[in-house]
Protein backbone atom coordinates (compact mmCIF):
# COMPACT_ATOMS: atom_id res chain seq x y z
CA UNK A 1 0.00 0.00 0.00
CA UNK A 2 1.95 3.03 -1.06
CA UNK A 3 -0.93 5.45 0.22
CA UNK A 4 -4.91 5.95 0.99
CA UNK A 5 -7.87 8.31 1.46
CA UNK A 6 -11.41 7.45 1.96
CA UNK A 7 -12.14 7.06 -1.18
CA UNK A 8 -8.88 5.14 -2.93
CA UNK A 9 -6.24 3.14 -2.15
CA UNK A 10 -2.90 3.23 -4.04
CA UNK A 11 -0.96 0.08 -4.43
CA UNK A 12 2.18 -1.24 -6.00
CA UNK A 13 3.00 -4.59 -7.17
CA UNK A 14 6.39 -6.24 -8.68
CA UNK A 15 3.98 -8.15 -11.43
CA UNK A 16 5.35 -8.20 -14.51
CA UNK A 17 5.09 -11.37 -16.04
CA UNK A 18 1.63 -12.45 -17.47
CA UNK A 19 0.89 -15.11 -14.48
CA UNK A 20 2.06 -12.32 -11.82
CA UNK A 21 -0.29 -9.49 -13.74
CA UNK A 22 -3.32 -12.02 -13.31
CA UNK A 23 -2.48 -13.22 -9.94
CA UNK A 24 -1.84 -9.79 -8.03
CA UNK A 25 -5.42 -8.37 -10.13
CA UNK A 26 -7.26 -11.54 -8.88
CA UNK A 27 -6.19 -11.25 -5.41
CA UNK A 28 -7.08 -7.44 -5.96
CA UNK A 29 -10.24 -7.80 -7.14
CA UNK A 30 -11.08 -10.72 -4.29
CA UNK A 31 -10.42 -8.04 -2.24
CA UNK A 32 -12.09 -5.34 -3.06
CA UNK A 33 -14.80 -6.74 -5.52
CA UNK A 34 -17.19 -4.00 -4.73
CA UNK A 35 -14.23 -0.77 -5.97
CA UNK A 36 -13.07 0.24 -9.37
CA UNK A 37 -9.64 -1.48 -10.01
CA UNK A 38 -7.66 0.44 -12.18
CA UNK A 39 -4.70 -1.20 -13.21
CA UNK A 40 -1.61 0.46 -14.59
CA UNK A 41 1.05 -1.51 -15.64
CA UNK A 42 4.79 -0.65 -17.20
CA UNK A 43 6.24 -2.87 -19.86
CA UNK A 44 9.81 -2.48 -18.60
CA UNK A 45 11.67 -6.21 -18.79
CA UNK A 46 13.36 -7.45 -21.83
CA UNK A 47 10.61 -10.52 -22.30
CA UNK A 48 7.87 -7.31 -22.17
CA UNK A 49 9.23 -5.60 -24.48
CA UNK A 50 10.17 -8.45 -26.68
CA UNK A 51 7.22 -8.60 -29.81
CA UNK A 52 7.79 -12.05 -29.80
CA UNK A 53 6.70 -12.65 -26.05
CA UNK A 54 3.72 -9.90 -26.30
CA UNK A 55 1.22 -12.87 -26.78
CA UNK A 56 1.93 -14.44 -23.49
CA UNK A 57 -0.11 -11.02 -21.91
CA UNK A 58 -3.38 -11.63 -23.67
CA UNK A 59 -5.88 -11.14 -21.61
CA UNK A 60 -3.58 -10.65 -18.53
CA UNK A 61 -5.30 -7.79 -17.73
CA UNK A 62 -9.30 -8.16 -18.45
CA UNK A 63 -9.99 -8.28 -14.67
CA UNK A 64 -9.19 -4.08 -14.31
CA UNK A 65 -11.85 -2.29 -14.34
CA UNK A 66 -9.43 0.25 -16.68
CA UNK A 67 -6.51 -1.09 -17.52
CA UNK A 68 -3.46 1.03 -18.48
CA UNK A 69 -0.34 0.13 -20.29
CA UNK A 70 2.69 2.55 -20.55
CA UNK A 71 6.28 2.25 -21.75
CA UNK A 72 9.03 4.36 -21.97
CA UNK A 73 10.57 4.43 -25.80
CA UNK A 74 13.76 5.45 -24.65
CA UNK A 75 14.47 2.05 -22.57
CA UNK A 76 13.93 0.26 -26.15
CA UNK A 77 16.95 2.23 -27.08
CA UNK A 78 18.87 2.05 -24.03
CA UNK A 79 18.46 -1.71 -24.28
CA UNK A 80 19.17 -1.39 -27.92
CA UNK A 81 15.68 -3.42 -28.81
CA UNK A 82 12.84 -2.49 -31.78
CA UNK A 83 10.21 -0.47 -30.84
CA UNK A 84 6.83 -1.97 -30.01
CA UNK A 85 3.69 -0.50 -32.06
CA UNK A 86 1.18 0.73 -30.39
CA UNK A 87 -1.32 -1.62 -32.58
CA UNK A 88 0.66 -4.86 -31.34
CA UNK A 89 0.31 -3.49 -27.60
CA UNK A 90 -3.46 -3.17 -28.27
CA UNK A 91 -3.65 -6.52 -29.80
CA UNK A 92 -2.19 -8.05 -27.11
CA UNK A 93 -4.02 -6.07 -24.01
CA UNK A 94 -7.37 -5.79 -25.99
CA UNK A 95 -9.58 -2.67 -27.15
CA UNK A 96 -10.23 -2.37 -23.25
CA UNK A 97 -6.25 -1.52 -22.32
CA UNK A 98 -5.19 2.17 -23.05
CA UNK A 99 -2.15 2.46 -24.58
CA UNK A 100 0.99 4.97 -23.54
CA UNK A 101 4.13 5.97 -23.91
CA UNK A 102 4.06 9.03 -22.31
CA UNK A 103 4.39 9.98 -18.65
CA UNK A 104 2.23 12.63 -18.54
CA UNK A 105 -0.65 11.08 -20.41
CA UNK A 106 -0.39 8.16 -17.59
CA UNK A 107 -0.98 10.67 -14.97
CA UNK A 108 -3.46 12.11 -17.13
CA UNK A 109 -4.67 8.80 -17.68
CA UNK A 110 -4.82 7.78 -13.82
CA UNK A 111 -6.29 10.73 -12.69
CA UNK A 112 -9.34 10.58 -15.27
CA UNK A 113 -10.32 6.55 -14.37
CA UNK A 114 -10.14 7.83 -10.91
CA UNK A 115 -12.83 10.50 -10.73
CA UNK A 116 -15.05 8.74 -13.34
CA UNK A 117 -15.17 5.80 -10.93
CA UNK A 118 -15.74 8.60 -7.86
CA UNK A 119 -18.41 10.16 -10.15
CA UNK A 120 -20.17 6.76 -10.89
CA UNK A 121 -19.76 6.66 -7.19
CA UNK A 122 -17.27 4.30 -6.00
CA UNK A 123 -14.28 3.97 -4.62
CA UNK A 124 -11.07 3.13 -6.44
CA UNK A 125 -8.16 0.81 -5.84
CA UNK A 126 -5.30 2.01 -8.23
CA UNK A 127 -3.07 -0.86 -8.79
CA UNK A 128 0.67 0.09 -10.14
CA UNK A 129 1.97 -2.45 -11.49
CA UNK A 130 6.27 -2.76 -12.69
CA UNK A 131 9.59 -4.18 -12.24
CA UNK A 132 10.44 -0.53 -12.85
CA UNK A 133 9.17 2.65 -11.10
CA UNK A 134 7.00 4.04 -13.53
CA UNK A 135 10.22 6.36 -14.68
CA UNK A 136 10.01 8.21 -11.28
CA UNK A 137 6.45 8.82 -10.76
CA UNK A 138 5.71 9.61 -6.90
CA UNK A 139 3.30 6.83 -6.18
CA UNK A 140 1.36 8.59 -3.42
CA UNK A 141 0.30 11.33 -5.82
CA UNK A 142 -1.81 9.71 -7.57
Amino acid sequence: LVSESNDVKVYRDFAHSPSKLKATLDAVREQFPERCLIAAFELHTFSSLSGSFLPEYVGAMNLADIAIVYFNAHVFEAKQMEMLEIDELTQTFGDHAIITNEKSILIELIEEAKNDCLDNGKKAVILMMSSGNFDGLDLATL
